[in-house]
C-alpha cells in the first residue's frame, strides 16, 4: 500500500487527543472539504484497480483532526477485498495512511481517522490510495452525495460531491483508465471512428414511409405520386362494438369533439375514420399471424375520403388507432396507404426498475404512454430491491415506512441504509419515495387503456433487504407494543443463522429464509394485496414474478431450520432454493396465478432447470437475461424452453438500457455485460438464431464460430420448441438512473429498437451468417435511422422526451469538415474555441481551410433545444490504445536489425545514419496504436529535431523518434501508420550523433510497451551476443572518420601481432604479480593432499585469512584436507604469523613464504602482509602439477605502489 501523499502549508503532528466539533464547524468542514475521486489505473493488477481520494480542507479556520468523525461514501465494488473482503471482516487499517475504511453493506462504505492520521490544516490536501475489486472505467461508477457524521451531530453532506455532473470525479485520460484490463479492446470512439460507424447512405432520403415497428405489409404510391388527405374539426369517428378506450384515444389525438363521435349506424359517408373489430386478412405467406388478437389493418382512402380501421381484437384496434396516428404529419396530413400487420411476439415488454432508484407515477404513466405509441405491450415492474420497497402494501405499512426510505439510520429502525448516492436523509427523491395503493391502481388503468399489462416483480429470495429490514423494524415496533407475536409472524430471516454470503452487491444480510413458515405467510399476504389491487384495477393478476436471482453462495448453509426440514425429509427439492420455488408453486396455483422469475431463479443446479413436470403450476416464464458466454450460461434459453418453461428473451448483450450507449468514460451505466449498447445493436438483435448474437466476449475480443458452442455445440442446444419463445423485454435497472432525464435517455431511442424486434420478424433474421444477412441487416438499419432521424424523434421531442442525443462523427477531408449524425436529419455544431461559439455543420460542406486545431462538435435534438456531450475532433487521429495481446505480439514477433550504414560519408564526422529494419515474422498483422519500441543510445538521436524538444517523423512511415531520457529513446507509430502486416519489412532510416564502429555500442533488450500495458523484451534483441546488429562489412561502417587508421585485423595481421620468436620460455611457477624474490630450495614437495594439513595462526586477527586459506585451497585443489587452529602440530602445517621481514622496511604489506618438506611459514608485518602471502600460496598450489604440490621456496615480496586499484561502475549497470 502507497504511503499517504501530503501537500501541507503548515507544519502537521500527529493528534493524541480526540478532535471535537460543533455543527457549525461540521457544517463549515462540509461546505469546504474538497473531494476528488480519481481511478489511477485498472490494468495494473487482475481485478484490482487503484483508487485515490483527495481531501482538500478549503474551509476558512476549521482543522480536520483525529476523532470521531467519519465521511460516509459510496463504492459500488468491495475496497480492498483482500482485508474486507474476507467473510465477515467489515474494516481495515489503510497501513500508513492515517485512516481505516470500513464497509457496512451494499455500496455503502465510511474512512475514519486512527491515530496516526496527521491533521488536515485549511489549505492542505491528503491523498488516500487503495485498491478496489474488478475496474472502474465510466465517471457514473462513482456515487455523489458523501456526507461527514460526528456522534450527536447531524450528519452533513459534502457539498463538493453534490450535482448530477458529479464534478468531483475524475476524468478518465489515459488507456489504463478507460481499460478494465490489459486485454481489453475497447477505446472511446474518435470522431473519425464514429464518422464511419454512423455511415448513411442517402441521408436525407425520406422516400420511404417506414413505421417503427415496421409493418407486415404497406401498399402505398411512390412518394411523387402519393396523394395525401387532411383529417379536421369536420372529420367524424365511428366505430362498432366496445371499443371506447381506443376511440377516445384517437378523439384526442385529433381534438375532435365529441359530437364527432358516432356509432357505426350514423356514421356519415366521407371525412369518416371507421374503427371496427373483425377478421383482419393477412397478406401472403403471413397467415400463421392472422390470428392473432393484436392484430390489425388500416386503409386510408383519398378518393372516398374514409379511412378503415380494423383489429382481430380491441387491442388490435388500437395498434391500428397507433400506426394511423404515426403517418400523420403535424398538420394531420395522411397518405393513401394500405397496412396490414401482425405482430411476431406476443410478450412486447420492458422492465422497469423503480426500486433502486424510485421513479414516481407520473414517470411510469408517461413511460406506458411511450410504450403504446411503439405497440409494447408489457410493463415488468420491479418493486423490490435491497435498495427500497416501493409499493405500499397496508397490511404491512412497514415495508414502505421504513423500506422506502433511505437515511443515515445505521440501526435501520427508520429507515434503510443509504446507497448509491443517497445521502444523509430522506429527502432524495430518487432514494426515498413509494407508489400508494391508489397510485398503482392509476398505472394499472392507464396500463388498461394503452394495452399494457403490468407485471408486478417483488424480487425473493435475494434482493430481499428492503422486505427483511422493513420487517426486523416491523417486530421490534409491535413487541415493544406487545405484540412480539404478531411481529414474528412476518419475520424473514433466523436470528442464530451463521451463514456467510457477499452478493455480487455486496451485501451479506439479504436473502429470506425459504425453510421459514413466516417466509411464506409474508408472500401470501403481499400476493393476496396484489391479486386485490389488480382486481380493482381491472387488470387482473395473471402472472406473478418473484425476482429469484443472484443469491448470495452460502446463504443458508447454516440455517438450523433448514437443517431441520433436511433432517425430517421435508425440505422440498432436496435444497432451499427448490423448496422455496416448490412452496411458492403450490401458493401461486392456489391463487390462479403464474409464476416468473430471472433465469438464475429457475436452475436446479447449473444450467439444468427445475423439472416443471413434479410442480404444481401454471405456466411458468422464464426471463433469460445471462448471455455472457464466458459464464457458460448460453445454453440456457433454449433449454428452458424446451423444457415447457414461456421463454422471455431480455438478454443482458443487447437488451440491457442501463449499459452505456458507447465504450466512453462519459457514457452513463454499468458495463458488467457488454462495453456498450447502443440502438443499432438493440436493434440487430436476432430473435430467430439467438446463438448468432453472441460474436464478442466481454473484453471485445471476437468469439470463434469453433469456441461459441464448445465440441460438438453441447453449450448450443437447438430449439426444439419455438412456440415457447413468447417474446422479448428490454431491461433497465436503475443503479445509475436518477432523474427523469436519465430515465428517458437509458430508454431511447433503444426502446424503439426493441419495439421494432419485437413486433416485426426481419427477413434478415433467419438468414445464415454471411454477406448476404449482412447487407440486409446494413439495409434494414439504414431505413430504420432515417425514420428515425426524420420522423420519431421529432414525435419524441414534441410530447418532452429527452432521448439521448448521440455525439457526432467527424472528419476533415481535404479542407472541408465532414460530419455524420447516427440518425439522418439532427443537426450538428462545430466550434473553434471549446463551445464558447458555436456553428452548424449540417450542410452539405463546412470549408474549415488548412485548420489544424482542434475542433469542437455536438449534435443537437430534431428540435434544436438539446445537445450531445461535446466531443473535440483532432485533424490527424490520435492512435488507437492497443492490448496487451498486441504488445506480447510484437514482443516475440518484430524482428530489429540495426545496420549502421555510414559513419561519415553522408554527414562527416557530425553523425552516422543507421537503419532499422522491422520485420513482422508472425501470421498476423501488427496494428497502428499507441506502441512503442523503447531503446538504448549512448550517443544522441536525431539531436537537432530532439533536443529541441520536437519529434523525429519520418512522414512517409508515419514512424516517430521521441527522447524519453538520459540515453533511453523510442520509436513507433504516428497518426496514419499503416499498420505491418504479417511478413512485412519496414525500413526506418535516422541520424546518430558521432560514430559506432562496434557493434557492442549498441544495446540489448530493445523492450515495446504502450500506456497502461504491461512492458516486454523484443525477443530478437536479447542475449549479449547483440546480433540484432548487423555485420560492419565497409570501411564506412568501421571507420569513425576518413582518416581513421584503425581496420579490422584479419587473421594474418593478428597472427603477426601475437608472434614474437625471441620469447623466453614460461617459468616453472606462476605467481600474478611477479614477487620481488623467488627462490627455488630443492627439488622437494609440500603436499597438501596425503596428509591432514593445519592452519595455524599464532594470532586471533589471523583467523580470518586462515579461514580464507582454507576455504579458497579447498575449492581449488581436490581431495584436500585442511583444518584451521591455533594451536601448532608437529608437522604438516601452514603456519600464519606477524613478523618482521627483511626487504622493504617501508611497506606494511612486506610478506615472506618459506616451503619446506612438512610445513609452509607464513609471516607479515601486518595483517595485510600474512594475507597477500596466503594469495601466493594459492597461487602456488593450484598452478603446480599436480595441483596440492607445492614446490620447496622462498618469496619475500612487497608492492611497487601502496594504491593498486580497479574502478567498478556499478551505476549504470548493477553488478
Amino acid at each position: 500500500m502507497n504511503v499517504i501523499g501530503l501537500i501541507l502549508v503548515l507544519v502537521v503532528s500527529c493528534n493524541t487527543e480526540a478532535q471535537t466539533f460543533t455543527q457549525d464547524a461540521l457544517n463549515s468542514i462540509a461546505n469546504g472539504l474538497k473531494v476528488k475521486w480519481t481511478v489511477r489505473t485498472n490494468t495494473k493488477e487482475v481485478e484490482r484497480f487503484e483508487a485515490e481520494v483527495t481531501l482538500e480542507n478549503g474551509a476558512s479556520t476549521e482543522v480536520l483532526s483525529y476523532g470521531p468523525w467519519k465521511i460516509y461514501f459510496f463504492c459500488i465494488f468491495m475496497i480492498e477485498p483482500d482485508l474486507l473482503g474476507n467473510r465477515g471482516n467489515k474494516g481495515a487499517e489503510l497501513v500508513g495512511q492515517g485512516v481505516k475504511v470500513t464497509h457496512v453493506q451494499g455500496s455503502f462504505f465510511y474512512l475514519e481517522p486512527t491515530e496516526s492520521f496527521l491533521s488536515l490544516p485549511p489549505g492542505s490536501v491528503r491523498t488516500i490510495i487503495f485498491k478496489v475489486r474488478f475496474w472502474s472505467v465510466a465517471r457514473t461508477d462513482a456515487m455523489h452525495n458523501w456526507y461527514i457524521e460526528y456522534p450527536g451531530l447531524e450528519p452533513v453532506v459534502i457539498a463538493s460531491t453534490q450535482g448530477e455532473d458529479l464534478a468531483f470525479v475524475s476524468e478518465r485520460t489515459s488507456p489504463a483508465q478507460w481499460k478494465r484490463y490489459d486485454f481489453d479492446e475497447y477505446n472511446p470512439f474518435t470522431a473519425q471512428e464514429r464518422y464511419d460507424r454512423n455511415y448513411i447512405p442517402n441521408p436525407n432520403d425520406q422516400s420511404e414511409l417506414r413505421l417503427v415497428p415496421k409493418p407486415l405489409s404497406v401498399k402505398t404510391d411512390s412518394m411523387d405520386t402519393l396523394k395525401y388527405l387532411t383529417i379536421d374539426s369536420s372529420w367524424y369517428i365511428s366505430y362498432t362494438g366496445a371499443l371506447s378506450d381506443e376511440v377516445e384515444y384517437l378523439r384526442d389525438y385529433l381534438n375532435l369533439n365529441t359530437n364527432n363521435v358516432l356509432p357505426s349506424s350514423n356514421r356519415p359517408g366521407q371525412k369518416v375514420i371507421y374503427m371496427r373489430v373483425g377478421i383482419v386478412d393477412m397478406p401472403a405467406g403471413a397467415s400463421v399471424l392472422g390470428g392473432k388478437p393484436d392484430a390489425y389493418s388500416v386503409e386510408v382512402n383519398v378518393t372516398t375520403q374514409r379511412i378503415t380501421v380494423l383489429g382481430n381484437s380491441a387491442s388490435g384496434v388500437f395498434y391500428a388507432v397507433v400506426s394511423l396516428i404515426a403517418l400523420m404529419s403535424e398538420h394531420n396530413e395522411i397518405p393513401e396507404i394500405k397496412v396490414i400487420d401482425s405482430p411476431r411476439f406476443s410478450y412486447r415488454g420492458l422492465m422497469l426498475d423503480i426500486a433502486r432508484n424510485f421513479h414516481p407515477k407520473e414517470g411510469i404513466l408517461e413511460i406506458i404512454e411511450l410504450m403504446s405509441m411503439y405497440k409494447l405491450n408489457k410493463l415488468h415492474l420491479h418493486l423490490t430491491d435491497d435498495e427500497g420497497w416501493r409499493l405500499e402494501i397496508k397490511s404491512l405499512p412497514e415495508l414502505v415506512e421504513v423500506g422506502s426510505q433511505r437515511c443515515h439510520d445505521l440501526n435501520e429502525t427508520q429507515c434503510l441504509l443509504p446507497q448509491l448516492g443517497s445521502g444523509p436523509d430522506n429527502t432524495t427523491t430518487f432514494a426515498s419515495g413509494y407508489l400508494t395503493a391508489e397510485d398503482y391502481l392509476e398505472i394499472l388503468d392507464r396500463a388498461r387503456q394503452r394495452k399494457v399489462t403490468v407485471i408486478p416483480e417483488i424480487d425473493m429470495p435475494g434482493h430481499s433487504r428492503a422486505a427483511i429490514k422493513s420487517m426486523k423494524a416491523r417486530k421490534e415496533k409491535l413487541t415493544a407494543l406487545g405484540q412480539e407475536e404478531l411481529g414474528l409472524r412476518t419475520y424473514l430471516t433466523e436470528d442464530n443463522d451463521t451463514s456467510l454470503y457477499v452478493t455480487p452487491q455486496i451485501y451479506s444480510d439479504n436473502a429470506i429464509n425459504p425453510c421459514l413458515e413466516e417466509t411464506y405467510i409474508f408472500i401470501n399476504i403481499v400476493l393476496d394485496e396484489l391479486i386485490s389491487l389488480h382486481r380493482q384495477g381491472r387488470q387482473p393478476l395473471n402472472t406473478f414474478h418473484f425476482g429469484g436471482d443472484e443469491v448470495g453462495a452460502g446463504a443458508w448453509v447454516n440455517s438450523t431450520e433448514c437443517n431441520n426440514l433436511r433432517v425430517a425429509g421435508q425440505l422440498l427439492g432436496g435444497s432451499p432454493k427448490a423448496h422455496f420455488f416448490q412452496r411458492l408453486s403450490s401458493l401461486a396455483i392456489s391463487k390462479n396465478v403464474s409464476l416468473a422469475a430471472w433465469e438464475d431463479g429457475l436452475m436446479q443446479v447449473g444450467n439444468e432447470p427445475f423439472n416443471l413436470s413434479t410442480l404444481p403450476v401454471k405456466d411458468v416464464y422464464a426471463y433469460t437475461w445471462d448471455n455472457v458466454w464466458e459464464w457458460g450460461t448460453i445454453s440456457r434459453t433454449y433449454t428452458l424452453a424446451n423444457k415447457g418453461f414461456k421463454v422471455v428473451m431480455a438478454h443482458a448483450s443487447h437488451l440491457y438500457f442501463d449499459h452505456p450507449y458507447e465504450p466512453d468514460p462519459e457514457e452513463r451505466g454499468y458495463y458488467w455485460a457488454t462495453r456498450f449498447t447502443d440502438t443499432k445493436k438493440t436493434f440487430l438483435y436476432n430473435a430467430v438464431r439467438y446463438y448468432d448474437n453472441l460474436q464478442t466476449r466481454r473484453s471485445g475480443q471476437p468469439i470463434a464460430d469453433d469456441e461459441l458452442c464448445g465440441s460438438n455445440g453441447l453449450n448450443c442446444p437447438p430449439l426444439n420448441n419455438p412456440n415457447n419463445i413468447v417474446g422479448l423485454e428490454g431491461t433497465l435497472f436503475s443503479e445509475t438512473t436518477r432523474t427523469k432525464e436519465h430515465l428517458h435517455n437509458r430508454l431511447f431511442p433503444r426502446l424503439l429498437a426493441l419495439a421494432e424486434r419485437a413486433w416485426h420478424e426481419a427477413p434478415w433474421e433467419s438468414l445464415p451468417k454471411g454477406t448476404e444477412r449482412e447487407a440486409m441487416m446494413q439495409e434494414d438499419w439504414y431505413s430504420f435511422a432515417r425514420a428515425l432521424g426524420h420522423r420519431e424523434l421529432k414525435r419524441l421531442d414534441k410530447l418532452g422526451v429527452m432521448y439521448i442525443i448521440p455525439p457526432p462523427g467527424a472528419r476533415v477531408d481535404h479542407g472541408f469538415l465532414l460530419t455524420t449524425p447516427l440518425f439522418p436529419g439532427l443537426h450538428v455544431h462545430y466550434s473553434y474555441n471549446a463551445g464558447a461559439t458555436w456553428m452548424d455543420a449540417s450542410g452539405p460542406t463546412v470549408n474549415v481551410g488548412d485548420y489544424h486545431y482542434q475542433i469542437w462538435l455536438r449534435t443537437a435534438s430534431a428540435d434544436g433545444k438539446r445537445q450531445s456531450r461535446m466531443i473535440n475532433l483532432s485533424p490527424i487521429p490520435p492512435l488507437r490504445a492497443v492490448t496487451q495481446a498486441t504488445i506480447d505480439y510484437i514482443s516475440q514477433y518484430l524482428v530489429v536489425n540495426f545496420t549502421v550504414v555510414d559513419n561519415y560519408l553522408t554527414y562527416g564526422e557530425q553523425y552516422y545514419v543507421v537503419n532499422v529494419q522491422l520485420s513482422n515474422n508472425g501470421n498476423r498483422s501488427i496494428p497502428a496504436g499507441n506502441w512503442r519500441i523503447y531503446f538504448n543510445s549512448v550517443n544522441s538521436v536525431e539531436a537537432e529535431f530532439l533536443e529541441e524538444g520536437y519529434n523525429y517523423l519520418d512522414v512517409k512511415l508515419k514512424m516517430t523518434i521521441d527522447h524519453v531520457n538520459g540515453y533511453l529513446y523510442s520509436l513507433g507509430p504516428a497518426p496514419l501508420f499503416p499498420g505491418l502486416d504479417r511478413w512485412e519489412n519496414l525500413n526506418f532510416t535516422f541520424r546518430i550523433a558521432n560514430w559506432c564502429a562496434s557493434r557492442y555500442e549498441s544495446m540489448p533488450r530493445w523492450y515495446v510497451s504502450a500506456p497502461g500495458m504491461s512492458a516486454r523484451d523484443l525477443v530478437s534483441t536479447e542475449g549479449e551476443l547483440i546480433d540484432y546488429v548487423t555485420p560492419f562489412t565497409k570501411k564506412e561502417q568501421w571507420q569513425r572518420f576518413a582518416e581513421d587508421q584503425f581496420v579490422p585485423w584479419t587473421p594474418g595481421v593478428r597472427y603477426d601481432r601475437n608472434v614474437d620468436r625471441d620469447i623466453a620460455p614460461l617459468p616453472a611457477l606462476l605467481i600474478i604479480p611477479t614477487p620481488v624474490s623467488f627462490k627455488s630450495l630443492d627439488s622437494g614437495r609440500f603436499k597438501l593432499m596425503d596428509d591432514l594439513v593445519t592452519i595455524v595462526y599464532a594470532d586471533l586477527t589471523l583467523k580470518d585469512v586462515a579461514d580464507y586459506l582454507k576455504e579458497v585451497l579447498t575449492k581449488l585443489v581436490p581431495g584436500i584436507r585442511l583444518t584451521v587452529s591455533s594451536n601448532t602440530p608437529e608437522s604438516d602445517f601452514i603456519l600464519l604469523h606477524l613478523g618482521e621481514v627483511t626487504g622493504n622496511n617501508a611497506s606494511d604489506e612486506i610478506y615472506k613464504v618459506m616451503v619446506s618438506a612438512k610445513t609452509v611459514d607464513i609471516s607479515g608485518k601486518t595483517i595485510k602482509g600474512v594475507f597477500y602471502g596466503a594469495i601466493s600460496l594459492i597461487h602456488l598450489a593450484f598452478k603446480t602439477t599436480p595441483a596440492g604440490s607445492i614446490p620447496h621456496c622462498e618469496i619475500i615480496d612487497w608492492p611497487r605502489f601502496p594504491y593498486r586499484g580497479q574502478h567498478v561502475d556499478t551505476g549504470r549497470n548493477f553488478q
